[in-house]
């Protein structure tokens, strides 16, 4: 009965251990998502900051153009 209970704890512990493991590359894999949310999120107001700026070039563009037209 002892050498049962032995084993148990035995594959329990090893069981924690693998669990504890787990949960650590959990968060290293949690930290990382994070990581690359926040990069994601700053490329995208790049790109809407850029996109704003060629649509106030196109619209100036435009009236530049139209301007040369009229003339």
């Amino acid at each position: 009965m002892k050498a049962l209970v032995a084993g148990v704890q035995e594959k329990l512990a090893a069981l924690q251990a693998t669990l504890s493991d787990r949960e650590e590359r959990l968060g290293v894999c949690q930290t990382r998502v994070e990581e690359l949310e926040q990069q994601l999120q700053s490329k995208l107001q790049e790109q809407q900051a850029t996109k704003k700026k060629l649509e106030a070039t196109h619209s100036i563009y435009q009236a530049l153009r139209k301007k040369l037209q009229l003339q």
